[in-house]
């Protein structure tokens, strides 16, 4: 990932911003999401104000999206007045996002295969429990229970 090797300390060219948002968005996060945690990597420590006004979203839009990036690890929050905002690393925002997906996936592919042997089991039992008629090339039926 060069854009991703681009990064240092922080930091990113603006011309990065949009191929991070749709990565992280790719990734599960809204583009609002993104666009927040974004602005917060390019600012280092930030109140929601300095988060507001970097992202081009309202305070109370930024406020609504902090719980999330806090629960999903991607934000921490620092204990000052007014509260201030500091982003985790992009590399280590990447980490975390790929594996939740991965977790998403090993779940979704346990409960389709799941479904797939319910659904091999009840074709089975319809298979077994059906009339089986045969019709010769002849035209003549015969009937097979």
């Amino acid at each position: 990932m060069a854009a991703l090797d681009a990064v240092s300390g922080g930091n990113m060219r603006l011309m990065e911003i949009p191929e991070h948002a749709k990565i992280l968005n790719s990734l599960g996060l809204t583009f609002n999401e993104a666009r927040v945690f974004l602005a917060l990597s390019q600012l280092g420590a930030a109140t929601a104000k300095a988060i507001s006004n970097s992202s081009g979203l309202g305070r109370e839009v930024v406020y609504q999206i902090m719980p999330k990036l806090l629960e999903e690890g991607l934000v921490e929050e620092a204990v000052t007045s007014p509260k201030s905002f500091r982003a985790v690393p992009l590399k280590e925002a990447y980490a975390i996002l790929l594996q939740r997906k991965e977790e998403e996936n090993r779940e979704l592919y346990k409960k389709a295969m799941e479904a797939f042997k319910r659904h091999q089991s009840k074709s089975a039992l319809k298979v077994e429990d059906s009339e089986i008629i045969l019709v010769s090339a002849g035209g003549e039926t015969a009937l097979q229970n």
